[in-house]
């Protein structure tokens, strides 16, 4: 990525990053997701490669922590360790779910042509 293009990235993480935590409310818990992506916003502002604990990961999937860290183990997503501790990348996370969504969707049209072709009515 050109110097230039990064830094429209940094800028446009920035305002992103303000723009949520303006609707974050005080004293009220946020939905994990939201406060997920505000911190993510926050650390691509900062320039820092963002990354996740296993339970940030799990919950940006939608899964439970067991199951994200199989696919750790399977090497369906990169890690490294931090002590006795795994740490994975944001962005791989989100190739990760960008690719399995794809996936998702695919079978899904496969599965409605079929339906179609046997005339379930869907």
């Amino acid at each position: 990525m050109k110097r230039a293009e990064a830094r429209s990235v940094v800028a446009d993480a920035l305002v992103a990053a303000r723009t949520l935590a303006r609707h974050l409310k005080p004293g009220k818990k946020p939905r994990a997701e939201l406060a997920l992506l505000v911190g993510l916003l926050e650390q691509m502002a900062d320039d820092k490669q963002a990354e996740l604990t296993t339970q940030e990961a799990a919950d940006m999937l939608n899964v439970s922590r067991p199951y994200f860290v199989r696919l750790l183990e399977e090497g369906k997503i990169p890690c490294r360790k931090v002590g006795a501790r795994r740490r994975v990348r944001a962005a791989d996370v989100l190739t990760y779910k960008r690719i399995d969504d794809a996936r998702r969707r695919e079978a899904l049209k496969e599965l409605t042509s079929e339906a179609e072709r046997l005339g379930l009515g869907y």
